[in-house]
C-alpha cells in the first residue's frame, strides 16, 4: 500500500491531528506498522523495548491530548485548478471517560487496537494494556483480582499499607489512585503511607495491567482519626474534709 498518490509521489498521505506527513515513496505491507514518537528514537526503544526490526519514521511536533484527540489517517484527493484536498481513511476520537477504557489515562496503559480491520472509532476495538510498540496487540486474559484493597481506620501520624493481589499473565503492572488520581511512583503491588496526615484521608484504588488488558480494583476508603489532646493535666489540690473539689 503506497502512502502516496502514485501519479504524483509528492502528495503523500499525512495523520490530521499531530500535523504529520508521512515521507515521500513510503509503502507498506498490508496490516503492516510503523512508529511515531514524541522523542527521540533511541529514547523511545530503549523505554520500551520495541523490536529490532520495527520501522521507525521520526519524532512527530503535535500534542495528543490526555482528555481526548481525533486522529485521522487521511490520504490526498486528485487534485484540481485549487490543489487537493483530503480523504479520511480511517480515524478514531478517543477520550478518557466510559466506554473508552479509563486504565489509559495515567495509569500506565496504552490504547491499543484489538482488530485493524474493524472500524477504528469504535471503543469496543480498544483496550487498555501495557504499551507494546512495533507490535500487534496480544489478545487474551486481562488481570483478576484475587484479594482487593481493604479499607482501614488509622491515627494521624501512624503508618498504614494497602495491597491488592491480583493474577494474569505476566507482566502485570500496577497503579495507585487516590480520589481517582494516579499517585506518582506507586506501582507495586502495595501502598505504603507513612506518617500519614488528614488530607491522605480518601479513595484509594489500584489498576492492574498486562498485555491484554486492565483491571481496576474496589475502592478502600482510608479514614483518619485524631486521638484525643490533653491541653491542660488535673492538678494538686489542697480541700477541707466535707467540701467540693473540682
Amino acid at each position: 500500500m503506497p502512502l502516496f498518490d502514485p501519479l504524483r509521489p509528492t502528495n503523500t498521505w499525512r495523520l490530521n491531528g499531530l500535523a504529520y506527513t508521512f515521507p515521500a515513496n513510503l509503502t507498506m505491507p498490508p496490516f503492516g506498522l510503523v512508529l511515531l514518537a514524541a522523542t527521540n528514537e533511541l529514547a523511545f526503544r530503549l523505554r520500551y523495548n520495541v523490536p529490532t526490526g520495527a520501522v521507525f519514521l521520526g519524532q512527530y511536533f503535535g500534542q495528543l491530548q490526555n482528555s481526548g484527540e481525533r486522529l485521522e489517517l487521511q490520504r490526498p484527493d486528485v487534485p484540481d485548478t485549487n490543489g487537493f484536498a483530503y480523504i479520511t481513511v480511517d480515524e478514531v476520537r478517543y477520550n478518557d471517560k466510559s466506554p473508552w477504557p479509563a486504565a489509559a489515562d495515567g495509569s500506565g496503559a496504552s490504547l491499543q487496537r484489538k482488530n485493524p480491520a474493524a472500524y477504528g472509532n469504535d471503543p469496543a476495538n480498544w483496550e487498555a494494556a501495557i504499551p507494546t510498540p512495533g507490535a500487534d496487540y496480544v489478545a487474551g486474559q486481562s488481570p483478576v483480582i484475587l484479594i482487593q484493597p481493604q479499607s482501614q481506620v488509622t491515627v494521624l501520624g501512624s503508618n498504614a499499607t494497602l495491597s491488592v493481589t491480583a493474577t494474569g499473565a505476566p507482566p502485570l503492572n500496577y497503579q495507585w489512585r487516590f480520589n481517582g488520581d494516579p499517585l506518582a511512583g506507586q506501582t507495586s503491588s502495595s501502598l505504603a503511607l507513612t506518617s500519614v496526615q488528614s488530607a491522605q484521608a480518601g479513595s484509594y484504588s489500584v489498576i492492574v495491567v498486562n498485555a491484554s488488558g486492565s483491571t481496576a480494583s474496589a475502592i478502600a476508603t482510608l479514614t483518619v482519626i485524631r486521638l484525643p489532646l490533653i491541653l491542660q493535666h488535673p492538678a494538686d489540690q489542697l480541700v477541707r474534709p466535707g467540701s467540693n473539689a473540682v
